[in-house]
């Protein structure tokens, strides 16, 4: 039997516009922040055509342009809703970094929020991951503040910095601002 011809069961055949929106909001998190992440060219295969074909008879696979304008408004959404729960936290948000140097002779580091939200739980969210020019306390300490002053971060409770002998330098020039 070629399976090219056998529709599922839970074939997803409407033409609302709702169930248009549902359909490609569920394929811009399989394509982007909230789900795993996969190359845009991904979605170009025609294996994954195939999946869209048989289980949404009416989706159209976005072309990479919508895509990308598409992420870009949904981490503005995310990056307005975190804004809004950092400045709603009673206690501040805990930040820690990591930095690292790649194979290649690359230094990153990247800066997550911790806090805790209404409902009390941990919330857990990288806010940056960048290139950086080295591990010196003063660039981690720009980068710090770079991050509280894209995020409008104004209340901080805790720093860790994984970097022993940049810990004091870092935090000196994040005090200083």
């Amino acid at each position: 039997m070629n399976d090219d011809n056998v529709l599922p069961t839970n074939v997803v055949d409407s033409s609302s516009s709702k169930d248009e929106e549902a359909l490609q909001s569920g394929f811009l998190e399989t394509t982007s922040l909230k789900g795993n992440v996969k190359p845009l060219g991904e979605k170009e295969r025609q294996g994954f055509h195939k999946f869209c074909r048989v289980g949404m008879l009416r989706f159209d696979v976005p072309s990479r342009r919508t895509i990308v304008r598409d992420i870009l408004q949904l981490h503005i959404d995310m990056k307005t809703s975190l804004m809004k729960q950092f400045k709603e936290s009673k206690v501040g948000v805990c930040l820690t970094t990591n930095t690292w140097t790649s194979i290649q002779n690359i230094n990153y580091m990247v800066v997550i929020a911790h806090f805790i939200d209404e409902q009390w739980h941990l919330q857990k969210w990288i806010l940056c991951f960048t290139q950086i020019s080295d591990q010196k306390g003063e660039n981690i300490g720009k980068c710090i503040e770079k991050v509280l002053l894209d995020w409008d971060i104004d209340r901080v409770f805790t720093i860790t910095i994984d970097n022993a002998s940049a810990n004091s330098m870092a935090i000196l020039h994040v005090e200083r601002k």
